[in-house]
């Protein structure tokens, strides 16, 4: 595999001159809006990591808090942040936010590292938390609790915080929900500007495709970066969490300061947000002696919030349909996948390259691949398809979300008993009698839950499937997108609420079943 990261490498080293000055530019930015987010989202990352190791209230509402974060869409995101300082924010007033912060690059990072920092802490908790004790029991005997942090722990998961910095670098590649927002002119801002632009209606072979061709360089270069970072993770996984000395870590209880640091950190990243769009939510404009006066009154957030599924029905029901046949598509295909995988290293290979491509693929390349495909072979049975089902957006939202539905179902799976698939092995049960019998057999509440989580992320999903809707449909997503252009008003707040509420519902009935499947398992 790292001969072929290599190789992929090398051929694409001489591609890199034909890019524009216009590609440089995208790619610039692309980078310098993944090392500020990153700037903020790693350290900020840790210190939640190691504040969720303790026990008590704080560390566990913490660790939740960061759980139910990791599954909210970058466009709410936007929404929360966008309702306090954007154009109707309730900050408008204030001299700070008027017309300066909101229409530079400060927002979009923001936005970027609060949607991050979870998933880093996240990351870096799960190492912390399954990582083998031996070297830093040994060394606690002569060094303080710090020491032993700042030598001999955070150099054991410096793996995980580059995964981190890979992921994110990846996110701020592929998502436009921010930067389509602030107007910060990333390699996927451009494809998707190409795409307003009519760029890509005709085939690939009739317009030249300069812009793809360039961006499919990039896309190369990140691919390999990508699948050379995950097998730094798969030696990680094999050295630390299958190691003997692997044993889950004795929580201490929290002190005050770690208290009070969580505290603070839960304000900023969950309540600060969600206060954001409560006050804007219950904002509302009445008319006094004939001039329009702002007032802020719990009838009118009740309002907007009652009205939301009755207003947007029809983009709800198109986005409930199209996700609820994504995320059956995608779990099928990864108990596959990931199956195979566990009984080949061919398998295996192919899972993690198809698992570096997808993490690679900026959305609005896919939505525009998607359009190629449909232009260029013009037969009629495709432009039905296209025109007049959710065939595009479905294929969209299994090439975006691939990554998201891959991880929870290799973990499922990897983690069956050995013993009972050896045992069925070596009396010659088939392949496919041991997945049916032993494994979805086992774990068949846990691929339930799987289920409902990778239907969450569909629902949320924006970036790719949103050029391929069908004329007459229209997804939630979609429909936010536009909104946000316009600026956070109630009834946008109003939307955001309900939807984050529906989204964490659905993961966290999910993750209720996955649990419950591991305590039924006696894990």
């Amino acid at each position: 595999m790292k001969i072929i990261c290599v190789l992929i490498l090398t051929a694409a080293t001489p591609s890199l001159f034909r890019l524009t000055d216009m590609d440089w530019r995208a790619v610039t930015n692309t980078l310098l809006l993944g090392l500020s987010t990153s700037s903020i989202a790693i350290p900020v990352g840790l210190v939640l990591a190691r504040l969720c190791l303790y026990s008590g209230v704080v560390p566990r509402v913490l660790w939740l808090s960061c759980l139910c974060l990791v599954f909210v869409p970058l466009f709410m995101q936007v929404s929360a942040w966008d309702s306090a300082f954007g154009k109707l924010g309730w900050l408008i007033n204030v001299q700070l936010f008027n017309g300066t912060l909101a229409n530079s690059w400060a927002p979009a990072i923001w936005i970027h590292a609060m949607a991050a920092v979870p998933q880093v802490a996240l990351i870096v908790w799960f190492g912390l938390w399954k990582s083998g004790r031996a070297f830093e029991d040994q060394a606690s005997l002569d060094a303080d609790q710090h020491s032993v942090f700042w030598h001999v722990t955070l150099p054991r998961i410096l793996p995980l915080i580059g995964i981190s910095i890979v992921w994110i670098m990846a996110s701020c590649a592929r998502e436009i929900a921010v930067t389509d927002i602030y107007r910060i002119g990333t390699i996927a801002e451009q494809i998707y500007l190409g795409y307003s632009l009519g760029e890509f209606e005709q085939p690939l072979r009739d317009s030249g495709g300069t812009t793809v061709v360039s961006i499919a360089i990039g896309i190369i270069w990140i691919m390999a970066c990508c699948a050379l970072i995950l097998m730094a993770f798969q030696k990680y996984v094999d050295r630390y969490l299958r190691s003997d000395d692997v044993s889950v870590r004795n929580q201490q209880p929290a002190s005050a300061w770690q208290n009070l640091t969580g505290l603070i950190l839960i304000a900023i990243i969950v309540l600060i947000p969600a206060a954001n769009l409560l006050i804007r939510a219950s904002k509302h404009v009445v008319l006094v002696d004939g001039s329009p006066v702002p007032q802020y009154s719990l009838a009118n957030l009740m309002s907007v919030v009652s009205n939301v599924p009755q207003e947007f029905a029809t983009e709800l029901q198109w986005s409930f349909l199209i996700a609820a046949v994504s995320s059956v598509m995608i779990l099928t295909l990864a108990i596959a996948i990931s199956w195979m995988a566990i009984e080949s290293s061919a398998w295996q290979l192919l899972l993690m390259i198809s698992f570096a491509i997808c993490c690679s693929l900026p959305g609005p390349l896919i939505g525009t691949g998607l359009l190629q495909i449909r232009n260029g072979l013009e037969i009629g049975t495709v432009n039905w398809l296209f025109d007049r089902t959710i065939f595009a957006p479905v294929i969209a939202n299994l090439v975006f979300c691939w990554p998201m539905g891959c991880i929870p179902v290799w973990m499922i799976l990897h983690n069956t008993a050995s013993d009972s698939l050896e045992h069925a092995k070596t009396d010659g049960v088939s392949s496919v009698a041991r997945l049916l019998r032993i494994v979805l057999a086992g774990n068949f509440v846990a691929c339930c839950g799987c289920l409902l989580i990778v239907f969450a992320i569909c629902f949320g999903e924006l970036s790719a499937s949103q050029l391929v809707v069908p004329p007459g449909m229209d997804t939630l997503p979609r429909r936010m997108l536009g909104m946000l252009h316009s600026g956070v008003d109630d009834t946008t707040a109003g939307l955001t609420i309900v939807t984050v509420f529906f989204i964490l519902a659905i993961c966290g009935c999910g993750w209720t079943l996955v649990r419950l499947n591991r305590t039924d398992n006696g894990q």
